[in-house]
Parts: C-alpha cells; sequence; structure tokens
C-alpha cells in the first residue's frame, strides 16, 4: 500500500470530500451527513479535523468538537472512519492516536464517541485496542433515519469515554498487543449469553456479585439482520436491559474479548467519574 499521509485540515475547502466519504462508510443519504461548513465551525470553535490520505484521495477522516457537561469536560469524537477498501490496514488506530495526541496538547483528558454495542468490530476496536470504557447506554440515539447500516434496528448506542493519560490507554498506543483484564471466563460469569439460538439473560435481580461479568454480542449482527432480525430485534433489547442495570450498580465495559465461536464484553466496577 502506498504510504498514507494525515493532515490537520482547516478550511472549508479542505473539507469537501469529507461529506461523500461519510455516505459511503455509513451507506447514508446526503441529508444525514455532516455537511463541510459545519465540520469547518467545529474546527473554528476548538474541534479538530483530521484526514488521512493516499496520495489526494480522503481515504480515512476523523472529527471531534468540545465537550461540556455538567463537571466534565472533554473532546467530543462525532465522527471516525475509514473507507471500506482501506479498512484493517490501522488507519483508524492511526486517526485516534494523532486525535489522542492533539487533545492532550490542548488540554483535554478524555475523549468521548458513541458506537453500536452490537457491532464486534467496534467492541473490539474500542475496548481492547484502544483501552476505553463505556457505562452510558443510549436508547435509538440517532433515530431511524441514519443510515442502511443501521436498518431495522433502533439506533442504540453506548458512550465511551477515553481516559488519555490512563496507564492501558497509554500502553496500547505503542501498538503493543492488548492484554486482557482477564483470562477466565467461568460460565456462571455469563449474564448475558447465547445457546441454541436462544438469548439466555440473567434476570439483573438474581445476579450475583463478581470481579467481572460477560455479556455475549453477534460475530456478524449485520448477516443475522439479513435472515434473523427479530433475533436479533431480541438480543438487542436484552442487551440494552442488562446494560442499563449494570450501569446503574457502578459497572463499565472494560474489555472485549473474541473466541472462536463468541465474543462479549468484560464488565467490572469502576471507580472511574464519569
Amino acid at each position: 500500500m502506498t504510504d498514507i499521509e494525515y493532515r490537520f485540515l482547516h478550511n472549508t475547502e479542505e473539507l469537501t470530500q469529507f461529506v461523500d466519504l461519510q455516505c459511503l462508510i455509513w451507506d447514508m443519504s446526503d441529508r444525514n451527513a455532516v455537511p463541510s461548513n459545519i465540520i469547518h465551525a467545529m474546527i473554528i470553535a476548538g474541534g479538530v479535523a483530521i484526514g488521512a490520505y493516499e496520495r489526494e484521495q480522503l481515504i480515512g477522516m476523523s472529527m471531534s468538537l468540545p465537550y461540556f457537561k455538567g463537571r466534565v469536560v472533554a473532546l467530543w469524537s462525532h465522527m471516525t472512519g475509514v473507507h471500506p477498501a482501506y479498512q484493517s490496514h490501522h488507519i483508524g488506530f492511526k486517526l485516534k492516536q494523532i486525535q489522542r495526541e492533539w487533545a492532550i496538547e490542548n488540554g483535554y483528558k478524555q475523549i468521548r464517541w458513541t458506537f453500536d454495542p452490537l457491532q464486534r468490530g467496534n467492541a473490539n476496536f474500542n475496548m481492547a485496542m484502544l483501552g476505553a470504557t463505556a457505562n452510558i447506554y443510549h436508547i435509538n440515539l440517532y433515530g431511524n433515519q441514519l443510515g442502511n447500516l443501521n436498518a431495522g434496528l433502533p439506533t442504540d448506542r453506548v458512550e465511551v469515554m477515553w481516559q488519555l493519560d490512563d496507564p492501558r490507554v497509554a500502553r496500547l498506543a505503542t501498538h503493543r498487543e492488548p492484554v486482557p483484564v482477564t483470562t477466565s471466563f467461568p460460565q456462571e460469569n455469563f449474564i448475558l449469553s447465547i445457546k441454541d439460538d436462544e438469548v439466555i439473560s440473567v434476570p439483573p435481580e438474581t445476579i450475583d456479585s463478581f470481579q467481572w461479568y460477560f455479556v455475549q454480542i453477534p460475530h456478524d449482527v449485520n448477516e443475522l439482520k439479513q435472515s434473523k432480525l427479530q433475533f436479533i430485534r431480541k438480543w438487542q433489547s436484552e442487551i440494552r436491559n442488562i446494560l442499563q442495570y449494570m450501569f446503574k450498580r457502578d459497572c463499565a465495559l472494560v474489555d472485549f474479548i473474541i473466541e472462536p465461536d463468541r465474543c462479549f464484553y468484560v464488565l467490572g466496577v469502576v471507580d472511574k467519574e464519569y
């Protein structure tokens, strides 16, 4: 692959390719994409836009803006994505690390964003590769008009907190292999799992106290939506209920595990301020 160049973008002219790339990555209409003039306004207001280029073709992008909520000050990462033909080449990881470095240089201690908790690739990237955590659940955050990739399901999202000075985050930033927070996965710690195409969810009032809890998600939700949409809707509903309950118990998603026959979140009690 040709060398990839990463640039900080500063004006509307540089952002003209952003709209087309958004529509391509998320299979959305122009109506739902962020216009280049709005991205430019975000930059003027203290945000940042980063582009990944092969020659002069934009193949990856990230856009962020300041976030203020209560006592929390952070950088909100609204969108990070890579052209489908260039995915799995660490471009997204590099974009996030450049974003992290920029945030630290500009006084931010954390970056936040949202993602679909049913998407295995995003879960692994955010939790295992970046070291982010999450304990806020948004129901149908973007409504039903976000894009074809989300068709058929409510746009539920979990909100990520990426603590930039966390030792695990700093270690992962050096491209070191992720080290799971635990390597023991007893079945009794699974509070949501799948058996014979049935969603097995532990009633919240019967959940025992453990150091770690596990919540299974699909290996490929997009494929299953084509053949088993009702099953995926049930799975999403159970994940929504169990995560909302566990988040109220001061638990957070802290890691993600992929095995040959299943993949699942690791939840644990956290003392970080959200």
